[in-house]
Formats: C-alpha cells, sequence, structure tokens
C-alpha cells in the first residue's frame, strides 16, 4: 500500500497528495493550488489561522503552538500546519484560511501596459493608458503560502519547486492583463532581487548563500510566456536592493525633486532604505524586517484592507465608548464597520499612543500605575482595540523591527557623516507610508526626531516609478544612471552587530 496524505478541506473537499516531509502542510497546500488569504501569517506560526486536526498520531507540539493551542485543542491533536512536515497520513483543516483573487471591474478602456510592484508580502498594481492610471489595486503576494520571509521561498525553489513558485506569480499577472483588456504592450515589474529572481524562476543560490551576489542585474525586457507582454525588468542595484527601491527613488526625483540630502525608507519585509546625498550619489542599506509592519505574522495582525484598523485613539481615562461598550481605545477602520484585524500601521499607532499616556514602557511592557487604562492593560495582559486582544507577545516583534531599522538608519548616516539634524527630509515609502502617521514613528524611535526636514508619506513610490517606466521609455536610462551611483552600506556584517541590535531593542526617541 502506497502512503499518502490526506488533507480533509472546509467545505468538504478532499486532496491526496505525495507525503512530503521536506516541506511543511501549508507549503504542501500552497504547491497543490490552494492559495491562502492575506491575514495569515506566511508560516511564521504566530497567527493560529491554519489549524488542523491530526486524525492519527498527531505530533508533539512545537515552537509556540502551546501559547496558540488551548490545552483541549492540543489533547484532540490539532496543531498548525505551518510548523509540521508533510508527512504520510491524514490530516483536517479546521479554519477556511484560503481567498480567492479579487475580480476587477471593467475598465473604461483597454490598458497598453501594467506597472507591478511585486513586494514579499503584497502585489500592488496599475493598469495605464499611456501616463493615465485606468485602475490600480493591491492583494497578495501569490507565493505567501510559500512563506511569509524570503528565505524560506529561496528554500522551497531550491527545493525543485522555483517552476511552481514562478507560475504563480505569472498566472496571476497574465489574469491580471487580461482583466485590463489584454492589449497590453509592456508590464513593468518592480521587486526586491529575491522576488524578481523568484518570478522569473532563476537559481536562487547565488542569494541564498554567502558571498551573496548577483548574477542577474535587470534593466533589460524580457519574454516570460504566459500570455503576457514583454516585461521589463528595472536595474537591480545589488544583491539586497532591488529595482522597487530604484524605482521609487527615480519617482521621487522626478515627481517631487526633494531638497538633498535627504531618506526614502520602504519598510516592507525586506527594508531597503535609500539615502540621497547633495552630490546625487546614493547610499543604500537593506535589512530583513519581517512581515510585521505590514501586518502578517502578528496574533491580529492583516493586510491593510477592509476592516483592518489603520490607527487607534486612546483615552487614558478609559471613558470612550467603541460600539457601544466600555473601553479607553478607539478604532479607525478602513472602510468602517467592525474590526477584522489590525494592519501594521494599526499597531504602531496603539503602541505610540500607548507610550504617549505611559501605558507601555520603552521595553514594552504595559506598565500599571500610569492611568486606569494602563492598569487594566496590565491585569489583562493584553490591549483590547474593538473586541480584539492584542498580546504582549506582538510587542516584542515590533521591537524587533524598531531595532532593525534604528542600525541600518545609524549605519547609513555615519557612512555619510551626517547627523540627522542635516537631513532636509524623510520620505515614507510603501503601504506603511500610505497610512501611517509619521509622528508614531518618531514617537517609537523608528525615525530621529531632530532631522531638520519634513517628514513625508509618499505611498506606493515603487509603483510610481514603474508607471513611470512604463509611459516614458527614456526612463530607464535614467534608472541606469541612478543605479550606477548607488554604493550598498553592509552594516549586518559588523562584529558588533548582536550587541548593538539588543541594545536598540527599545522604544525610545533618538
Amino acid at each position: 500500500m502506497v502512503e499518502t496524505l490526506r488533507i480533509h478541506l472546509p467545505g468538504g473537499r478532499l486532496l491526496d497528495l505525495q507525503p512530503s516531509p521536506e516541506t511543511s502542510l501549508t507549503q504542501a497546500l500552497f504547491l497543490a493550488g490552494v492559495r491562502p488569504g492575506g491575514g495569515i501569517c506566511g508560516g511564521l506560526g504566530r497567527c493560529g489561522r491554519c489549524r488542523a486536526r491530526f486524525l492519527a498520531a498527531p505530533p508533539e507540539p512545537v515552537g509556540d503552538e502551546r501559547d496558540i493551542l488551548s490545552q483541549a485543542e492540543l489533547d484532540r491533536g490539532v496543531r498548525l500546519a505551518c510548523r509540521h512536515p508533510a508527512g504520510a497520513g491524514e490530516v483536517e483543516m479546521l479554519n477556511d484560511f484560503t481567498t480567492a483573487p479579487p475580480k476587477l471591474r471593467p475598465l473604461p478602456e483597454p490598458a497598453d501596459a501594467l506597472a507591478v510592484d511585486l513586494g514579499t508580502t503584497s502585489l500592488c498594481w496599475s493598469a495605464l493608458a499611456g501616463s493615465r492610471v485606468l485602475a490600480e489595486g493591491s492583494e497578495p503576494n501569490p507565493q505567501l503560502g510559500a512563506g511569509g520571509e524570503v528565505m524560506s521561498r529561496l528554500a522551497l525553489a531550491r527545493a525543485g519547486h522555483g517552476e511552481r513558485l514562478a507560475s504563480r506569480v505569472m498566472e496571476r499577472l497574465a489574469a491580471l492583463h487580461e482583466a485590463v483588456g489584454g492589449e497590453s504592450k509592456l508590464l513593468v515589474l518592480a521587486a526586491n532581487p529575491a522576488m524578481t529572481y523568484l518570478a522569473l524562476g532563476l537559481d536562487p543560490v547565488p542569494l541564498a548563500e554567502a558571498p551573496y551576489h548577483l548574477v542577474y542585474s535587470g534593466g533589460e525586457t524580457v519574454e516570460v510566456g504566459h500570455g503576457l507582454p514583454p516585461v521589463l525588468i528595472p536595474p537591480l542595484p545589488g544583491p539586497f536592493i532591488g529595482s522597487d527601491a530604484l524605482a521609487g527613488l527615480l519617482h521621487l526625483e522626478e515627481a517631487q525633486r526633494p531638497e538633498r540630502p535627504y531618506l526614502l525608507l520602504d519598510m516592507g519585509t525586506n527594508g531597503e532604505f535609500l539615502l540621497m546625498l547633495e552630490d546625487g550619489s546614493v547610499l543604500a542599506a537593506s535589512v530583513p524586517l519581517g512581515p510585521a509592519l505590514e501586518g502578517v505574522g502578528l496574533s491580529r495582525g492583516m493586510l491593510a484592507g477592509p476592516g483592518a484598523v489603520t490607527r487607534v485613539r486612546v483615552d487614558p481615562g478609559g471613558a470612550a465608548t467603541v460600539r457601544g461598550g466600555p473601553a479607553g481605545i478607539r478604532p479607525e477602520v478602513l472602510d468602517g464597520g467592525e474590526p477584522s484585524g489590525l494592519s501594521g500601521t494599526g499597531y504602531l499607532s496603539l503602541l505610540a499612543e500607548l507610550r504617549r499616556q505611559g501605558a507601555v514602557d520603552s521595553t514594552g511592557r504595559f506598565t500599571p500605575n500610569a492611568s486606569p487604562l494602563a492598569a487594566r492593560l496590565v491585569a489583562e495582559d493584553h490591549a483590547p482595540v474593538g473586541g480584539l486582544r492584542i498580546p504582549a507577545a506582538d510587542v516584542e516583534e515590533l521591537l524587533k523591527v524598531r531595532a532593525a531599522c534604528r542600525l541600518a538608519l545609524d549605519d547609513l548616516l555615519k557612512a555619510a557623516d551626517l547627523h540627522p539634524r542635516g537631513l532636509r527630509g524623510v520620505h515614507l515609502a510603501g503601504a506603511l507610508g500610505e497610512h501611517v502617521q509619521p509622528g508614531d514613528l518618531v514617537e517609537l524611535g523608528f525615525i530621529p526626531r531632530d532631522a531638520s526636514g519634513d517628514f513625508q508619506a509618499v505611498g506606493n513610490a515603487a509603483l510610481r516609478g514603474a508607471e513611470l517606466l512604463a509611459c516614458d521609455p527614456s526612463a530607464l536610462d535614467r534608472a541606469r544612471k541612478l543605479a550606477s551611483t548607488l554604493r550598498v552600506v553592509e552594516g549586518i556584517s559588523h562584529a558588533d552587530y548582536e550587541k548593538r541590535f539588543m541594545e536598540a531593542m527599545r522604544f525610545a526617541h533618538w
């Protein structure tokens, strides 16, 4: 008898798969074509939304499963599918964590070009007619089920699944191409190097092993099949600095022309920080931040969208009302309605407000004596937001992100011999830049408070730069010139990095 892996999906669907102990259960589902929703943590074992019941011989709990699952669930054989291998057996998936790709409304006219910003967590796109934007949208990266972090996807590609990873992206781009009229003559794909390689099906080893280097550096148009038009890959400046960061800088230089020197910060899953100097040269730093700032991997996190809390207001006396009940925290929800979760900016807003009220100290702990609200947070060991429980463990994840950001910016400024007061501006890009309040980032110590220039949210600068490359053929030469001036600052390799990281795990001004 040949051993199989039988998976019972919600709705009565059955999947019989070949056992694959080198992949997790969620990765096996991804490879079988099951598309995960944007609210899951991408295999980080934190959100608890991939609960699965092993119908026989459940494995021992691992990682944080005992914290996420109740003892009753553990006794029933419930585990997190992302934390266990896809070995032979029979498993029942308890949560419907799948989602269908969004459907698009018909456009008034066919698009002649598509611009795409392919992030680790999200895929953002716009359909163009000349320089006019006919429609745009955002959705989870179709590779998210393979893992929430870059390295897990690179490992899956190295295990022989690179073609499957690439086809997930290209099939979705082909569907978008058809949905906007099927007449696009060009698609511009801006992404970090890992996402570029995984989308094109390139060998990921140079990006996954030291010494990290680029074998393919973009800056050209390629044919990818799948019914897609030619795809322009903007220049990739380095193994951890992508064409998305370069496209964002191109947009800023040509559309806004900010006073130099200035910072362009894209705080996505892979943080890319660019420092434009007065002489037109560029220093760049890249740091793995994880997907927390995009609302992924936290217990109540979700991508920004309907139902996501993107901002909160705090009443220190605890006398405010939320949906008619007593509470000290008032959420602002995208598109109104009841909150389904918090986006990354919702988390930052909550923590910044609690810091201002003295309810959270610099180490992220709830402090009992600042106010009635603070006392209640300590007693309950979580922050209630519109009925959602935000545990202290989520705060620790954001402390780690804050530390990584601080060190990357320190290294950039040191390499330029520049004090924060010498900056003429700090520009926040990406999904974070669309919803975050710069004051919250200052309060938590993500960016310096004494920079002399303005803080400005510039939205999805990478997508705007991709649009420029799509409608202006000469923009590619200007992007190549920008890339040629860029120098990468390698701070993470310093011997004292770990010590500095631990010292920076504090919510404090700098």
